[in-house]
């Protein structure tokens, strides 16, 4: 586990509770199965290394219009105004409180990077104090 710390589960991971509601009936996607399954890990990732306490994480998916929405909404400190388009930066790292948590903060950057690969959006909402809502938008088949 020493030489490969992300293949290995921490205890902080252990203590984050997923919930699912998938509701998009259509939901066949094209393109790379990996590539945009780390875009949803990676905000997933991120939900847990930023909460402050166990990590409640919740992910929906629903179709809108001719694609597909997926939502994942955590219940972590929140994003500040100032930082929700800062944090799809690459390298930006977000602080919780006075530390900065691991990481070399890609996390966020490759997601949006690869959900526009395939012809997708990324969006965040936030009020900074009370968890945040990644929604990604795709294009289905």
């Amino acid at each position: 586990c020493n030489a490969m710390p992300r293949a290995c589960p921490s205890p902080r991971e252990s203590e984050a509770t997923i919930t699912t509601s998938l509701d998009a009936p259509k939901s066949i996607l094209k393109g790379s199965k990996l590539q945009l399954s780390s875009a949803v890990m990676n905000i997933i990732d991120n939900a847990i290394v930023y909460s402050q306490r166990e990590a409640e994480i919740r992910i929906r998916t629903r179709n809108v219009g001719s694609g597909i929405s997926i939502e994942i909404e955590d219940n972590g400190p929140g994003i500040a105004p100032h930082e929700r388009e800062l944090v799809f930066r690459k390298a930006y790292r977000g602080r919780t409180g006075k530390t900065l948590p691991e990481g070399f903060g890609l996390g966020l950057y490759l997601a949006k990077t690869l959900v526009e690969k395939h012809g997708g959006g990324i969006s965040l909402a936030s009020d900074g104090l009370n968890g945040s809502r990644f929604v990604i938008q795709l294009p289905v088949l």
